[in-house]
């Protein structure tokens, strides 16, 4: 992005403040010049939202409602990005809101083994956009600070609707997003389909979609003797919820597989939006359903369950490799109300011992 002038950045800045575009920024490890440049500027009120700056992982984590490490990377950069948005959009219902996240790793006094880097994200209402930078390592962090700070003005302008040919070197990542991905993201439906011919539905994340996840859907529609799908919520008890990218990647996996996306993260959410679907899941899942942790009392989660039974749904459940021991339905303590629901696949009918995290972290 050499070609940037010296009054670029106050041009757009100007010109963002003229637009009626809102925005909620996230920002941590780079990029927090654009802050000041953006306030420094009359008009900032007009434009800016909300700014937060989860700088420390336990302050990160706590932005994007998870328990889970968050590193240096775009899936992190699109995360904060959504939930920005997220949060633009509670502030300012109606509005043409946008969400950006930033999350960099630039030069510092300590040695880093990895990139000098900075990941963006935008989530708006229609798509998601993100950049990665990379940086060279002989560059000054005050350098990457700069190239951070104008690649967020940038993707600000850019997103907001503003035309400038100056600025056009940052290569970008995007994904336009169908109505029924908007309406799910936008909390207009629960569901992008509800099929009455559907008797098994698989929810998971699928991160990512392995050869033990088809063999499970191929035995369940034997066992259920029909037609089985699975189902993605993008809304998560314990994970950010996704971007469209993020979904783009996921349904790609399965062109061959019936996919459903949602937006009912819990069972009992999932109970309601497909009534009479049996649900296909490992003893793992199954076991952390009936987990107090997940309800505010005991008694929510005994009212879910009798939720989950007047919707005429049921649990097809699969084994697993839990702590180096195979766990089927006759190895775990369920609470009475979830047991009676449950019908299990015996390990000599079914085995496959394949786990997405491994896949990950091989």
């Amino acid at each position: 992005m050499n070609t940037w002038k010296n009054n670029l950045e106050s041009t757009l800045i100007k010109q963002l403040h003229e637009t009626e575009a809102l925005w909620h920024l996230a920002l941590t490890g780079g990029g927090t010049s654009a802050i000041g440049e953006l306030f420094a500027a009359a008009g900032a009120s007009s434009t800016i939202l909300d700014v937060q700056v989860p700088y420390h992982e336990s302050a990160l984590q706590r932005f994007l409602k998870t328990s889970q490490s968050q590193g240096c990377n775009t899936i992190t950069a699109r995360a904060m990005a959504v939930e920005s948005f997220l949060r633009a959009k509670e502030l300012m219902p109606g509005k043409q809101v946008f969400g950006l996240g930033c999350t960099a790793a630039i030069a510092t006094q300590r040695e880093r083994k990895g990139q000098d880097r900075c990941y963006l994200a935008v989530q708006g209402e229609k798509r998601t956009c993100s950049a990665d930078l990379i940086f060279d390592k002989s560059t000054t962090r005050e350098t990457q600070e700069t190239e951070c700070r104008k690649a967020i003005l940038y993707l600000m302008a850019r997103e907001s609707g503003i035309v400038m040919e100056e600025i056009d070197e940052l290569l970008t990542t995007t994904c336009e997003a169908d109505l029924a991905w908007q309406d799910l993201l936008m909390g207009r439906s629960t569901t992008t389909e509800c099929p009455e011919d559907l008797t098994g539905l698989m929810p998971g994340a699928f991160n990512p979609l392995h050869d033990g996840h088809n063999q499970i859907l191929r035995k369940a529609s034997e066992l259920l003797d029909g037609p089985v799908a699975l189902e993605i919520s993008i809304k998560n008890v314990d994970k950010p919820t996704l971007d469209y990218l993020t979904m783009q990647e996921r349904a790609k996996q399965g062109d061959n597989l019936r996919l459903i996306f949602s937006n009912a993260p819990t069972f009992q959410e999932k109970a309601q939006a497909f009534p009479g679907v049996t649900f296909i899941v490992g003893i793992d899942t199954l076991v952390r359903i009936q987990e107090p942790r997940y309800y505010e009392n005991i008694e929510a989660r005994d009212d879910a369950l009798k939720i989950i039974k007047n919707q005429n749904n049921r649990f097809l459940v699969f084994g697993r490799q839990i702590n180096g021991a195979f766990q089927t339905l006759d190895d775990v303590k369920l609470v009475p109300g979830l047991r009676e629901l449950c019908t299990g696949v015996d390990e000599n009918e079914f085995r496959a011992d394949i786990s997405s995290t491994e896949l990950r972290s091989d």
